[in-house]
């Protein structure tokens, strides 16, 4: 039974080509490979442009691809392309300015052709970026519109950006942890993004990490894929911190993003959070707590030891003063054991209300 790519699986390859970093490989199955997976170019109003892809035959029979054209309305909250239906017109729609010399190509098993196709950009285009996708599908396409067949279908992405009233705007919509406190790293970081342009946008920047004393002690990259954001959408990035050696405190990270093609410009934003490792904590102040508690039964043993050695007993009228006192003074002394042990625990507490 032959392995086959419904129009589902086709999202998910271009997911790859258009949302990622400009690309190089191929967009590969067990029928098609196209190269190169994404054409990304800056045209004006009216210009012409005539585009190529190689196409190859991976399947070991001769086989007929026809082509087809879609347009890219959106992503979806996974940054996948979300295509437009048939006659539903978008801003950023080019699938009407693009014309294939042929409707379909035959190509005999491990076959390659260069096929073409042309992009006339209307003189009255929007600025900003256009999108859509040229793909090749196993069945006419009179059968992919009524859904009726199945097949290989797989496609690439044209970006277009047509010159003009160009705007790159982006704005923080969240940056923050995932949890205020964690026993120990990773930490996950979410950087939200709004595109508020008419162009895609690569962001990238740093994370820089610093402890309660300001000292810097971790940096990471915001988007290290290079993962675009459609105009007028948002996107939400990723990043982990990984610390190797012990953290303890309270840490804040400043996040700072570049963007734009024409001019370079900056988002930032700051977040906190806390590393508190629970179980070596609660391992001390246990530790600590048996210490006090063995030192107090011990006390207690050991004055009751020497009063006995001295004759000295609470039932004895003439004797009682200084059984009383020696049993008052190892109460004090366990008072102040215990209290040193409170004021470690509120020690805790007012080092992170001071620094939360």
């Amino acid at each position: 039974m032959k392995h086959i790519l419904t129009t589902p699986a086709l999202v998910l390859l271009l997911a790859v080509s258009l949302f990622s970093p400009l690309v190089s490989h191929a967009q590969d199955t067990e029928g098609i490979e196209i190269r190169p997976a994404l054409i990304e170019e800056r045209v004006d109003p009216g210009e012409r442009r005539t585009f190529y892809v190689s196409v190859k035959n991976v399947t070991d029979a001769e086989r007929t691809f026809f082509l087809g054209v879609a347009d890219i309305r959106g992503v979806n909250e996974f940054g996948a392309p979300v295509f437009a239906e048939n006659g539903q017109v978008t801003d950023y729609s080019l699938s009407q300015w693009v014309t294939f010399k042929e409707g379909s190509v035959s190509l005999q098993a491990g076959e390659t052709k260069d096929v073409g196709f042309t992009v006339e950009v209307p003189e009255q285009a929007s600025p900003g970026s256009h999108f859509g996708s040229v793909f090749f599908d196993s069945q006419p396409p009179q059968v992919g519109v009524t859904g009726s067949g199945v097949g290989i279908r797989v496609g690439n992405i044209i970006s277009l950006r047509i010159a003009g009233d160009i705007t790159e705007s982006m704005r923080l919509r969240e940056f923050s942890t995932e949890k205020f406190i964690y026993d120990a790293p990773p930490v996950t970081f979410t950087t939200a993004l709004e595109n508020l342009g008419n162009v895609l946008v690569r962001p990238n920047g740093l994370i820089e990490i610093t402890d309660m004393f300001g000292r810097e002690v971790g940096k990471v990259e915001v988007n290290e894929t290079g993962a675009s954001t459609f105009p007028m959408s948002e996107r939400s990035y990723q990043t982990i911190w990984n610390h190797d050696g012990f953290a303890i405190g309270r840490y804040q990270a400043l996040m700072s993003v570049v963007y734009g093609e024409d001019e370079r410009k900056t988002v930032t934003g700051v977040t906190s959070f806390w590393v508190l490792p629970l179980m070596p904590i609660l391992t001390v102040l246990g530790i600590i707590l048996a210490l006090v508690i063995s030192f107090y039964v011990l006390m207690k043993m050991y004055i009751a030891k020497k009063l006995r050695d001295m004759g000295v007993t609470a039932q004895r009228g003439d004797s009682a003063y200084y059984a009383r006192r020696y049993n008052r003074s190892s109460s004090r002394l366990m008072f102040f054991m215990f209290l040193v042990f409170v004021l470690c625990l509120l020690g805790l507490v007012v080092l992170f209300l001071l620094f939360a």
